[in-house]
């Protein structure tokens, strides 16, 4: 019960987000089915072959919905059994996420060296030639590596100068890797992943100072200067990268044309469907199914259009405004949290270091949702559940 109370908020979170396409599936009568926004096609092919009237879910695709519905679970698991392990149990989460990114960073390596269409592509509909890792799309393996960058930060703060080494290397190669993976949004993610280090290094700065023999300052001074030879090294490594004509990333990101691009040109039809369905949505998991519906013939491709590469809009165009309104709520708490962990500053704690690097990663979800979907994803979305666990780790001021 103490859980509970501790985590009252993520849990009503959770319980919200399962309750929308739950109520989604509820079927409603005829009379009021038929007034709600975006139904009238279906309703004039009902007429046309003469079914009558009939009890309907809210969703124009139940079949999806269920599976919204179901994708719940796995993220509700992840952030329950998170909230029932020790804070150190929680550390040693880190360091076993890190392995796992690790691992799928290191088959793509060998995916690149191999066929394009070789046996260390796991899925028959992928980017074949980039990076993918244990992924289907080289943006989740881009957002997984860029992930890494916060939590080898936080995992080396306050242990050896060996560790810090390591975790130092590890970073080092990391950011090459999203060059290659070819992945615009990995650029970007990355880039916050970074500028997040100095925040996660400086939490928890006051613990340390009290059990370690180095004095805070010199200790705060040896971890600058590691990271900014990090830096260097870094950058030293991404020029050779480009030199070497494996920059896709960087490539994509400065000499693609944005008006020739599939995801450009549906975010005005995407924002057109939001608002023939909107307060209700046409249903969680829906926009595959719905946007055939609206696909101009310019934009006919044999390519499958399975999502509208903005989750943000995708998840009010099918969840309506009760969807607009849980966003609402994550980003005013998000914003409330960050005030409240940067006013704190000056009492860090390790606990202050957790909720920083939880933080740190929902923005990277949150930027990387703006031109894809890695929250639909159930690996990603297992590690955004656990991100959020650690984001809520900040103690009030009487406990600091």
């Amino acid at each position: 019960m103490n859980q509970i109370r501790k985590h009252r908020f993520l849990l009503s979170m959770t319980a919200a987000c399962a309750a929308l396409p739950a109520i989604q599936l509820v079927p409603l009568p005829p009379e009021i089915w038929e007034q709600l926004p975006g139904r009238s096609l279906v309703t004039e092919i009902d007429l046309a072959v003469g079914l009558g009237p009939i009890w309907r879910p809210m969703t124009l695709t139940p079949k999806e919905t269920w599976n919204a519905l179901f994708a719940c679970a796995g993220p509700a698991a992840a952030l329950i059994l998170s909230m029932q392990i020790s804070p150190r149990d929680r550390q040693r989460t880190v360091t076993l996420l890190i392995a796992i990114f690790a691992f799928s960073a290191l088959i793509g390596i060998f995916q690149i060296q191999g066929p394009s269409d070789g046996p260390l592509y796991f899925y028959p509909i992928t980017n074949n030639g980039s990076a993918v890792g244990l992924f289907a799309n080289r943006n989740h393996q881009a957002l997984m590596l860029a992930l890494m960058l916060p939590m080898l930060a936080a995992y080396a703060a306050g242990r050896s100068k060996g560790i810090l080494a390591l975790s130092s290397f590890g970073a080092f190669i990391v950011l090459p890797l999203i060059m290659i993976t070819g992945s615009r949004a990995g650029v970007l993610t990355a880039a916050i992943g970074v500028i997040g280090i100095p925040f996660i290094l400086s939490a928890g700065r006051n613990d340390e100072s009290q059990q370690g023999s180095m004095p805070a300052p010199e200790r705060h001074r040896h971890r600058t200067r590691i990271w900014i030879a990090l830096i260097l090294c870094a950058v030293s490594l991404l020029a050779l990268t480009i030199g070497l004509g494996r920059d896709v990333a960087l490539d994509r990101l400065v000499r693609s044309n944005l008006s020739e691009d599939l995801r450009t040109a549906i975010l005005p039809i995407a924002l057109a469907m939001t608002k023939i369905y909107f307060p209700v949505g046409s249903g969680m998991g829906s926009f595959e199914r719905v946007y055939q519906i609206f696909e101009p013939d310019e934009l006919l491709t044999p390519k499958i259009v399975n999502h509208a590469h903005n989750d943000w809009l995708e998840a009010v165009l099918t969840g309506g405004a009760p969807a607009a309104l849980l966003l609402g709520i994550c980003i005013a708490s998000y914003v409330t949290r960050a005030i409240r962990l940067v006013g704190q500053r000056a009492h860090a704690t390790k606990a202050h270091r957790e909720s920083m690097l939880g933080m740190v990663m929902l923005l990277q979800f949150a930027v990387a949702s703006i031109g894809d979907y890695p929250l639909r994803t159930p690996a990603l979305a297992v590690v955004f559940a656990v991100a959020c666990l650690w984001a809520a780790c900040l103690p009030v001021r009487s406990q600091a």
